[in-house]
């Protein structure tokens, strides 16, 4: 297993969610999905891992590995968007928890799968072009996740 695997497994996963993203709404260290218009979020940008922890027990390497995902909705005014939010995100959470139903592909992340965790709170993404303006509003709110996926390799 592979941090690329793992990426594209959670990629596979979260475009299964056929009511909530398209094809090309799930993007995989590309962020350019956020400077064009906002109209077709919510957007998930799988990141490349900020962390790993690989240990040695007795003949096994377990390896942690810490996948991180963006999930930016589209920001209407403050109160409908932060409900979006977390609607949205409780339909990834509830469909990332059911490992049973991952597709065969998918099997790597789904047997792996040790926690999900929140790395930030929820925030703004702006307009790089209007983010100094004082009125300015944002375009999204995006928060952070990261899932802990347990890689064991035999020596």
């Amino acid at each position: 297993m592979t941090e690329a695997v793992l990426q594209a497994d959670l990629q596979r996963e979260l475009l299964k969610l056929t009511t909530t993203f398209s094809s090309g709404d799930v993007t995989i260290n590309d962020r350019s999905i956020l400077d064009g218009a906002n109209n077709n979020a919510p957007y998930v940008v799988i990141d490349s891992a900020d962390t790993f922890r690989a240990e040695l027990i007795q003949t096994e390497w377990q390896v942690t590995w810490t996948i991180p995902f963006m999930l930016a909705v589209k920001f209407t005014d403050w109160d409908t968007s932060r409900i979006s939010f977390s609607a949205v995100r409780q339909t990834v959470l509830t469909a990332l928890m059911d490992v049973e139903h991952y597709a065969d592909a998918s099997a790597l992340l789904g047997f792996g799968l040790q926690a999900i965790n929140t790395e930030s709170p929820i925030g703004e993404i702006y307009d790089r072009y209007l983010e100094e303006a004082v009125e300015a509003l944002p375009v999204f709110l995006a928060q952070r996740i990261a899932l802990q996926v347990l890689e064991i390799r035999r020596n």
